[in-house]
């Protein structure tokens, strides 16, 4: 028996970079989403078979290429032949990507991802990726960040989200020695609920 020939992943890896360069301006929830997708399909691959040189595995390499480079040119990839069937199917990842889409058709999908960060002795702040936050310690679970219009107080101020409620949380300065605290909580029962939620918590200091 021939042996398979060998795995080149130099595409792959330029396609799953997402060179964004050469494309027009997208929104974060767009990038988001394709991220994910990406991440989705690259899941579907089993690499130590790859390395065993299974035929049927090294034979969805070809499909994969395409749809990550469809994805680094901006293009929505629904299905690939031979790994998937349909697109979601984690209930998880279908509830976020809603969520991105919700977001992103009021205006807010630039603040995903991000804080509003006001440093010791400035009257103003601005967004900052939560990222710069060093750590989560004191902050629920949730299922992505967006970046409110103020702080209460030195330090980042995020506003939460998970599919039950909305939370708006705020971490003093030094990081290193202070946790998140909850400063405010809400359940919702719709997607009016949490819009009306998160346009509150994005302005005001009350509940």
């Amino acid at each position: 028996m021939m042996p398979s020939p060998p795995v080149r992943f130099s595409k792959m890896h330029y396609a799953f970079g997402m060179d964004t360069s050469k494309q027009p301006k997208e929104s974060i929830a767009d990038l988001i989403r394709q991220a994910r997708r990406a991440q989705e399909i690259i899941s579907q691959v089993d690499f130590s078979k790859i390395a065993d040189h299974d035929s049927d595995e090294v034979n969805k390499l070809g499909g994969i290429t395409e749809a990550l480079e469809k994805l680094a040119n901006g293009e929505e990839v629904d299905r690939v032949d031979g790994v998937d069937e349909v697109r979601n199917t984690d209930p998880r990842q279908a509830w976020i990507a809603e969520l991105l889409e919700l977001l992103d058709g009021v205006g807010y999908s630039d603040r995903v991802g991000r804080v509003y960060s006001l440093a010791a002795g400035d009257e103003k702040g601005s967004w900052k990726p939560l990222a710069m936050v060093p750590h989560w310690e004191g902050v629920p679970l949730h299922d992505l960040c967006l970046a409110p219009n103020f702080s209460p107080a030195e330090g980042a101020h995020g506003i939460f989200v998970s599919a039950t409620g909305v939370f708006a949380a705020h971490v003093a300065q030094p990081f290193n020695r202070h946790k998140w605290k909850v400063l405010h909580s809400q359940r919702y029962d719709s997607n009016a609920e949490l819009l009306a939620i998160v346009v509150r918590y994005l302005n005001s200091t009350e509940a």
